[in-house]
Formats: C-alpha cells, sequence, structure tokens
C-alpha cells in the first residue's frame, strides 16, 4: 500500500506541471491504467484527492478549449451563410469561413476520438470515454454550448457504436450520457433539443448550427426561389412570403447576437494544444489533397447515427463527408472489434477501494470523485 501510494505521489510531484503540457491526458490515462496507480486509488485518500483534482482540471480545460474555438470560429461567418445555407451541404458551394468552420469542427472530432482511441488499453479508452461525457456536461451546465456538446457526443457515439465503451461507466455517469444522448434525438424536428434551449436561455447560450442551417433550409423551401433574398420592408404584408421572410430575418438577427458573445481567452497551454491538434490535422491532410471532394447531402435529410460510421457519416441535422480525422489513412481512426470485447473492471474492482475505505456505497463514492463544479476550477493543494 505504502510503496504504490508513494511511488504514485513521487511521480506526481516530479511531473507536476504536466497539467501545463499539451494533450495531458494522454499521459494521465496512461499513468492511471498501471496497476500500482490502482493499488494507489484504492488505498490512500491523498492519491484520490489529487485524481478528483486532476480530473476536474482537465474536465475544465477541455471544456474552455472546445468552447473557446467554436466560438472563435462562429465569429467568422457571416449572415449569408445561413441565409443560403447550401454551403452546409455541398462543399463546392461553401465560402472560405464556412470551410474553415467545419476544419475547425473536425479537428476537434480528431482531438475526442484520439484522446480515446490513441490508447491501446481499454482501460485508458474507458478513463477518456467517461471524462468527455463529463466535458460534454460542462459545455451545458457551464458554457450553455450546445454546438460543442452535440459535437462531442455525437463523436462519442461513434466511438461507443464500436468499443461499447458506455456498458462499463459508473451508473450516474451511464445515466448522465443518457441524458446528453437524448437530447439529440431528431424525432419531431429535434423536439427535445428545442425544448431544452428554449426552457434553459441563457445569454452565453450557442444553439447548434446544424438546427439554424436545418432550419434556414425548410424555410427557404416554403419562400420560394423568388423572395430568397427578400427584406421584409421591401414586401407587401399581404404578400404570401412576408412571415416567413419576417421569421427568416429574426433568426439570422438571433444569429448575429450568438456570434457576438464575448469570449473567454484561452489559457497559454490551451492555445498550444490548439495550435498541436492544428498541426496534426493538416499534416493527415496531405495524402488527400489531391481527393475529389464529395458533396455533402441536403442538411434536411440528416437522422442520429443509429450505427457505426460508414463512408458517408452522419451527423446532428446535416450530412457530412466523411471526416478527415477518421477517414484519412495516417489518423487514428476508430478501431474495429474483430472479436468479443472483453470488458475492464476499472470501476467495479481495479480503481476502487473496499467498503470500509470509501463508507458508502460504490454508485455515491464515483459521483462524488468525478463530481465538477461548473463555477469553480479546483487547486491540488500540498501532497502529503
Amino acid at each position: 500500500m505504502a510503496n504504490a501510494k508513494n511511488w504514485f505521489i513521487n511521480w506526481y510531484k516530479s511531473n507536476k506541471l504536466f497539467l501545463r503540457e499539451p494533450l495531458a491526458s494522454q499521459e494521465w490515462d496512461k499513468r492511471i491504467s498501471d496497476p500500482l496507480s490502482q493499488k494507489a486509488l484504492q488505498t490512500s485518500e491523498s492519491v484520490q484527492k489529487i485524481y478528483r483534482a486532476t480530473e476536474a482540471l482537465l474536465v475544465h480545460d477541455y471544456a474552455d478549449l472546445v468552447d473557446g474555438q467554436l466560438r472563435k470560429v462562429i465569429r467568422t461567418l457571416k449572415s449569408k451563410n445561413f441565409s443560403d445555407p447550401s454551403g452546409f451541404s455541398d462543399l463546392k458551394k461553401a465560402s472560405q469561413p464556412l470551410k474553415n468552420f467545419f476544419a475547425c469542427r473536425d479537428i476537434l472530432e480528431k482531438f475526442i476520438s484520439d484522446d480515446i482511441c490513441g490508447h491501446s488499453k481499454r482501460e485508458a479508452q474507458l478513463q477518456a470515454f467517461r471524462r468527455w461525457v463529463g466535458i460534454a456536461d460542462l459545455l451545458l451546465k457551464k458554457h450553455h454550448n450546445y454546438e460543442a456538446n452535440s459535437l462531442v457526443i455525437m463523436r462519442l457515439l461513434q466511438v461507443d457504436s464500436e468499443l461499447r465503451l458506455s456498458n462499463e461507466l459508473p451508473k450516474n455517469t451511464k445515466k448522465d450520457y443518457n441524458q446528453l444522448c437524448s437530447l439529440l434525438f431528431p424525432s419531431q424536428n429535434f423536439k427535445v433539443l428545442r425544448s431544452h434551449i428554449q426552457e434553459n436561455l441563457h445569454p452565453k447560450s450557442f444553439p447548434p448550427v446544424f438546427l439554424l442551417a436545418k432550419d434556414m433550409t425548410s424555410l427557404n423551401e416554403v419562400i420560394g426561389e423568388k423572395h430568397r433574398f427578400s427584406k421584409s420592408k421591401d414586401l407587401n404584408p399581404s404578400d404570401n412570403s412576408y412571415d416567413n421572410v419576417v421569421l427568416k430575418e429574426q433568426m439570422l438577427e438571433k444569429f448575429i447576437l450568438t456570434k457576438m458573445q464575448t469570449r473567454k481567452k484561452l489559457k497559454p497551454h490551451l492555445t498550444s494544444t490548439f495550435n498541436l491538434l492544428t498541426e496534426q490535422y493538416n499534416a493527415q491532410l496531405t495524402p488527400i489533397k489531391s481527393a475529389s471532394i464529395r458533396p455533402r447531402s441536403h442538411s434536411a435529410q440528416a437522422e442520429f447515427p443509429k450505427q457505426k460510421p460508414k463512408a458517408t457519416d452522419q451527423r446532428a441535422g446535416y450530412k457530412r463527408q466523411p471526416s478527415k480525422s477518421i477517414d484519412a489513412g495516417n489518423t487514428s481512426p476508430i478501431p474495429t472489434q474483430a472479436g468479443p470485447i472483453q470488458p475492464t473492471e476499472l470501476y467495479t474492482k481495479r480503481l476502487l477501494p473496499s467498503f470500509w475505505k470509501r463508507k458508502c456505497n460504490e454508485d455515491s463514492y464515483w459521483e462524488k470523485l468525478h463530481e465538477v463544479d461548473p463555477l469553480h476550477r479546483p487547486t491540488i493543494k500540498h501532497i502529503k
């Protein structure tokens, strides 16, 4: 017991600045998958406190990163990108700012899947997957960023369709995951998601871009070609298209308010992280730059993914060309399972203290250990 605790704490003291390095989670998850670390977590309250604070810091950092980058890139989009949303379904018609928006999403999607699937040990994969559920949750509770939340959850669904990691989550995390997934059910035109946004209005709310593109596509079909680019001030209120043109203008005004929201400056190590992710993304694009770009399907036809990603991978609200972060040959694709999956005992045994040490049931222990305060970042105090 003492040896495991001392070994872990000595490593932490020697690497106390690792959280300021890009992609700190990868080193951390490798450490947690080590049997000595697991023994230390089972037996030492000091190590448990370090674990809890480190996990919460990583959740806050990565939520800040995803939120900050999406808010940054959305500011470059113009109303005309939505007034004529054809670029969402056909990349050839997309403006450069819209292409940059898609590239930012692809970079973040690659980040999520690599952070999970880049590990060879299932325990490390599960640890990373659980954390990304917490990140998605924080993106709603703290950042009110539905665009970022939907990006993370859709990526987790794709990973989970192959690795089935959600089956091994602690019960409270599995409950959170299912609730977050339920927000993206497309039934009745994403009724659950729309209701949640309306019932939880906040000055920082960042609605999903796919919903606006989807609604604009539907409105344009109703308005018709004649008045697609008309202004309400130029129309007679008795015109059949007048009300829908007014509605379109109101939706575009809301988009302007969304993109003009104050954006929190990223911490230096998070800026370095995104720069590194961008370099990795651009490097894996080199072999496929000459490949033809497949047109995106009509945004209104998209469905919630019910199975593992195929050649055209389905996202919330619109179908997109295959994500380069998955389909390029020299990236980290979501691994397929050739045989039966061997579940890990990470949260049921390997990291779980005895009942007498934790003094509560298993579910309560994990709920407390993985709890993240959306308003306050934790600090790691003096290590004993």
